[in-house]
């Protein structure tokens, strides 16, 4: 996992400015599996957020994390993109104990506003709650 958020970091300092990394956001969105219209509900909603975000986690037998998501933004359709890369299919004990750096090592700390970390940040504390809940951590 530490491997694909490094080079990821490298592929987002590759592209120079925030600006750049803002744009790429906003084209690897559209590689986010899609989710299911009837998953979007209460249950899977991630509040806190300033867009609309759906979030579901599940476990197969292997105790291998599955995420289907989705928002109703372009740039957090990305972040949700990123973070399925990051840990997609990956053992729920990895993927609750993982720190997420990537927005601190890029140039998107600068242009994210506050309240947009906040709501990554709450993205991923959801994220590790179902993982830690299921692995007994």
């Amino acid at each position: 996992m530490e491997s694909m958020q490094e080079d990821l970091i490298s592929t987002f300092l590759d592209l120079g400015d925030g600006f750049n990394q803002y744009s790429y956001l906003i084209d690897v969105s559209t590689r986010l599996p899609p989710m299911p219209k009837e998953m979007k509900n209460d249950d899977t909603y991630v509040g806190g957020c300033q867009s609309d975000v759906w979030m579901h986690v599940a476990k197969d037998s292997l105790d291998r994390i599955h995420i289907k998501a989705d928002s109703d933004a372009f740039i957090l359709r990305g972040i949700l993109y990123i973070l399925y890369l990051i840990f997609e299919n990956r053992h729920s004990s990895e993927v609750a104990s993982f720190s997420f750096t990537l927005i601190d090592e890029t140039a998107l700390k600068d242009i994210f506003s506050s309240s947009r970390r906040s709501g990554i940040t709450r993205i991923v504390s959801a994220l590790q709650k179902v993982a830690q809940e299921r692995t007994g951590v």
